[in-house]
């Protein structure tokens, strides 16, 4: 038993998915193996998240009339929706990596676009794999 939780650590860690420092931490892996095997994704406060960011662009460009939270608020539930939705879909460890609940602002939007761009870029590695079935180039023309 005890083999298995030292392999499963060190594929974490060889994945880039936790520090090798981390993994030691037995409470960190219990919340990354949780986060891939359960049945959706976290919750996360959006009306915070939205109110900062509204804050922080205000802050940046001065007071404008646009209409940033509620912008916000209407992507972070349209990508919430999306993410529940293709739960399932999703491999565990974009899952583990993606998904950030704990992070300062955690936003669904982002956690979308990881998870988009890591199915994307796995598709072009398997369209841009060489099959055996490919002709080879004769090198000694």
């Amino acid at each position: 038993m005890k083999r298995r939780h030292i392999l499963s650590f060190s594929v974490i860690t060889v994945l880039g998915l936790v520090s090798v420092a981390t993994w030691a931490r037995p409470d960190v892996i219990s919340d990354y193996v949780l986060l891939a095997a359960s049945a959706g994704p976290p919750g996360i406060d959006i009306q915070k998240t939205c109110r900062e960011s509204d804050r922080a662009i205000t802050a940046i460009f001065g007071n404008s009339t646009a209409a940033i939270f509620e912008n916000c608020m209407r992507q972070e539930q349209t990508d919430q929706a999306q993410i529940v939705k293709d739960w399932a879909s999703y491999p565990a460890a974009d899952k583990t990596h993606c998904v950030q609940p704990t992070v300062y602002m955690p936003s669904y939007v982002e956690w979308l676009t990881c998870l988009e761009i890591a199915r994307d870029v796995r598709r072009m590695r398997a369209e841009n794999t060489p099959t055996a079935a490919a002709p080879r180039r004769d090198s000694s023309r």
